[in-house]
């Protein structure tokens, strides 16, 4: 497997930059970069799957939010996932979704349009 780790709250960064063969030495790092994670501030949600589409190889994305994007080019849900749909023409990535705390309607979209999973963690 080949993995990336894209964390965001205010702004979006991730681990890797592309995609990279999930090897002893890269789980490690993935591992403490995850956790070092925390929930915290506003959530751009926007720039954070900016990320992981940028890389031509990707083709799953798994999506842990609460799903309120607050920050970031675009917030409005619709829109967003608008542009998500826009970005995933002719690609064909699967988002499985995650919503933290309740109910996202946009994260239950972004998975059905893309044939993934959508599960709400409490």
């Amino acid at each position: 497997a080949r993995v990336d780790v894209v964390a965001f709250a205010a702004d979006a960064h991730a681990l890797f930059g592309e995609l990279q063969p999930l090897d002893r030495r890269r789980r490690k790092a993935a591992d403490a970069f995850v956790d070092e994670l925390a929930a915290k501030g506003p959530t751009d949600v926007h720039e954070a799957l900016r990320l992981a589409f940028r890389d031509a190889d990707v083709d799953t994305i798994f999506l842990l939010t609460d799903g309120r994007p607050s920050v970031g080019a675009i917030v409005d849900p619709d829109q967003l996932a608008a542009e998500v749909e826009r970005w995933n023409l002719g690609r064909g990535v699967v988002l499985h979704t995650i919503a933290i705390g309740g109910p996202s309607p946009l994260l239950e979209r972004l998975a059905k349009a893309s044939g993934g999973e959508h599960t709400v963690a409490r």
